[in-house]
């Protein structure tokens, strides 16, 4: 038999593997197993990607968050202007009128669509659909939303979830 390689483990009739993450904010160690191999091989296999996904950064612990939640309760409140302040008030803070059209944008085009979908499973198929949804019937004039309109809505929201630790599936890079 071979020998098996480190963090690999038979439990009952399959396997495991078990991958150490580090939290960057306060280095806690924490153990995370993923099951249900039916080889060893098959599990020595998916430690090898696991560990590669994990190094470069893929790989984030499991989260429920939906997109409609992260935009309204993360996305943008980290944006909201200080009070009484009507420009920036640092890097990454927008003014009070950008603040108020990303909201209204959000909310009108962007969480009725893809708002629902875990953000962890957004697919790049996803995305597609948004862009086809708005490129058809979007905007106030129904003819379709505009590529610079498209492209202010996406752009601040689409490198964002990986600098959080929530990283959707849909190869943002």
């Amino acid at each position: 038999m071979p020998r098996r390689p480190p963090g690999v483990y038979k439990r009952g009739s399959t396997w495991s593997v078990v991958i150490d993450h580090r939290d960057p904010a306060t280095r806690a160690r924490r153990k995370v197993w993923h099951s249900g191999y039916a080889t060893m091989a098959e599990a020595a296999e998916a430690r090898i990607r696991l560990l590669r996904e994990r190094d470069t950064g893929r790989a984030v612990p499991a989260s429920k968050l939906t997109v409609g939640q992260y935009l309204l309760d993360v996305w943008l409140p980290e944006r909201m202007p200080a009070p009484g302040d009507g420009a920036r008030g640092h890097r990454g803070r927008l003014g009070v009128q950008t603040w108020q059209q990303y909201r209204e944008a959000m909310s009108r085009y962007v969480v009725p669509s893809i708002g629902g979908i875990r953000l962890q499973k957004l697919s790049a198929g996803d995305l597609d659909r948004l862009y086809d949804t708005w490129e058809r019937s979007g905007g106030r004039t129904r003819t379709g939303l505009a590529p610079s309109v498209k492209r202010r809505l996406w752009h601040g929201f689409a490198g964002r979830p990986r600098r959080s630790g929530v990283t959707p599936e849909c190869g943002w890079e």
